[in-house]
């Protein structure tokens, strides 16, 4: 496959992400092989990431963990429609996706897959229906109700472990500013102070109250313990 490929103005796009996290659109010229997509949504709760990561629609190449190409998300709201033009050819999923300032994949929140039926030489149009982008959210659905993690498989029901409902709707209430039975003089989840929350330390060092089996948990979760000290720094916000 042959085409030309200018990149404009990378300089400087890269030194403004630098500077504020924020992630403009790479503007690419290809002979004829480069394709556009159009992404519809019912958002909300899209300002809700802290400054260390950038919400953006973006694409990734089959093995690639680096977006290709990438558009800043940042505080859209309601029924939004957003396009992504001159998409690099070798880009073979559209992903809602939180990168780093290297544009590194973090978290996907949404994954469209680019196959043979698709016409790549026009504009693939996606409608997501409506879709809660937030911080707070994506750990809920990830830590909490993860399939990894799991947290609700032991602390959700009549009888939740440790008095500590972590089911999808109670989960929230259940942490934020609440004090933990195992330590009453520290709160579970404290807004700005991640290292002064029992539920943080608990499952990124271990305390010497709680089983170790709750590290254990996040051995291979490094990103998700990093997404969740972020998201209490900046406030936990729901």
């Amino acid at each position: 496959m042959h085409y030309k490929l200018t990149i404009i103005a990378f300089l400087a796009a890269f030194m403004t992400s630098c500077d504020d996290g924020h992630v403009d659109e790479k503007t690419y010229v290809y002979d004829n092989d480069s394709y556009n997509v159009q992404l519809t949504g019912d958002f909300s709760k899209s300002n809700t990431w802290s400054g260390n990561y950038t919400l953006a629609l973006c694409g990734f190449g089959e093995t690639d963990n680096y977006a290709t190409i990438a558009k800043s998300l940042a505080s859209i709201d309601g029924k939004t429609t957003i396009k992504l033009s001159n998409i690099p050819p070798e880009t073979k999923t559209i992903e809602i996706a939180v990168i780093n300032i290297l544009r590194e994949r973090m978290a996907t929140l949404y994954k469209y897959d680019i196959d043979n039926t698709d016409n790549v030489n026009d504009t693939i149009k996606i409608d997501v229906g409506e879709m809660n982008l937030g911080m707070y959210a994506h750990l809920n659905n990830n830590l909490f109700q993860g399939t990894k993690t799991n947290c609700s498989k032991c602390h959700s029901g009549t009888n939740p472990r440790a008095g500590l409902d972590l089911s999808t709707d109670k989960a929230y209430s259940s942490i934020v500013g609440v004090a933990s039975t195992k330590s009453p003089d520290k709160l579970l989840v404290k807004a700005g102070d991640a290292e002064n929350s029992f539920l943080y330390k608990v499952v990124s060092i271990g305390d010497e109250n709680v089983h170790y089996s709750h590290t254990q948990l996040m051995t291979d979760e490094q990103t998700m313990l990093d997404i969740l000290k972020q998201w209490i720094d900046a406030g936990a916000k729901e």
